[in-house]
């Protein structure tokens, strides 16, 4: 069964919220790259494995590069939430990254990855307004981004005005985008350019893994499944940005991990219609018609059963 429903103006506002940070050089002070175990059953390729082919790291795990590498920044994982997820979707608390697996991350690769998740798990949390849970979460990303010496984002009175503020989710709202910018903000300027793709990465996954594992049948969430798959032009932005420097081994590494999803997304079919603008009183107006993404049943059983496969080798991994 075939799901069309109008694209919203996700495209325009990818276009708005996406900004390069231009960095002077590129010296990635970690290089994440231990081979982790391949979820028990699944035929698929681990994307987690090591990449093979780059002998320029050395077994201090320094890369360094002459290239100047661009950092993308892209939608927070709050915004992704609130694009795809609606009223409809019930709130699961069961789907979050567990707080005691933190314990269990060990390399970089897989600190930052996790790290990503979490903050997707955080922002899933604040939208549903879980008080308990929120605050626990964010400490759990306060221990984390220590252990990745992202230290800037938590000086100061963070923890007292998140103790204060607890109860006013807009101002969770607006603390959580003041840390997960001021986060990878930190990374730009240290150049651990690493730590932000796998971040990043981890972000992305999780932002579809939730909306994907909370609706059975695409057919009865059409508005949720449909928007699931607008999110490829997150992807494809990303992941074409990431192509410019796939011979740095970290960058491989996220090209292979996005890589399976990103084909799934971009198989969905584009029907374009006539635009029609209707104007309304004091010069406003809005547009219909337009183009439709057209998803299938088989479609989003196939993806989300790839992501929830990639999401289990990174929660799993150490």
């Amino acid at each position: 069964m075939s799901t069309r429903i109008k694209m919203r103006t996700i495209i325009y506002k990818i276009l708005v919220l996406i900004s390069i940070v231009s960095l002077s050089g590129c010296q990635s002070n970690t290089t994440p790259g231990e081979k982790q175990q391949s979820v028990a059953g699944s035929d698929s390729v681990n994307v987690l494995d090591e990449v093979p082919g780059n002998d320029s790291m050395d077994t201090a795990g320094t890369n360094e590069s002459s290239e100047r590498i661009e950092i993308i920044m892209l939608p927070s994982p709050d915004e992704i939430l609130n694009e795809i997820l609606d009223g409809s979707v019930k709130y699961n608390s069961s789907l979050v990254n567990n707080l005691q697996n933190e314990n269990k991350y060990l390399s970089v690769k897989s600190q930052a990855l996790n790290l990503g998740i979490y903050l997707t798990d955080l922002a899933y949390i604040n939208i549903n307004n879980d008080k308990t849970s929120a605050f626990q979460y964010f400490r759990i990303i306060r221990e984390l981004s220590q252990k990745l010496n992202i230290y800037q984002p938590f000086y100061g009175d963070l923890f007292n005005r998140i103790q204060k503020n607890i109860a006013n989710q807009d101002s969770m709202n607006s603390i959580f985008k003041e840390i997960y910018y001021k986060m990878l903000e930190t990374l730009d300027n240290s150049k651990q350019n690493d730590i932000h793709a796998f971040i990043v990465t981890g972000a992305l996954i999780e932002s579809l893994y939730i909306p994907s594992v909370s609706i059975e049948k695409s057919s009865d969430y059409e508005v949720v499944a449909t928007k699931i798959f607008e999110q490829k032009f997150i992807f494809n932005n990303f992941y074409e940005h990431l192509d410019q420097y796939k011979k740095e081994k970290y960058i491989r590494e996220v090209m292979l991990i996005l890589g399976d999803i990103r084909d799934i997304l971009n198989k969905a079919s584009i029907k374009s219609n006539e635009k029609v603008v209707l104007h309304k009183d004091k010069g406003n107006f809005t547009i219909s018609g337009g183009d439709e993404i057209v998803v299938t049943e088989q479609m989003f059983k196939t993806i989300s059963k790839r992501i929830k496969e990639i999401r289990s080798e990174i929660v799993n991994s150490n």
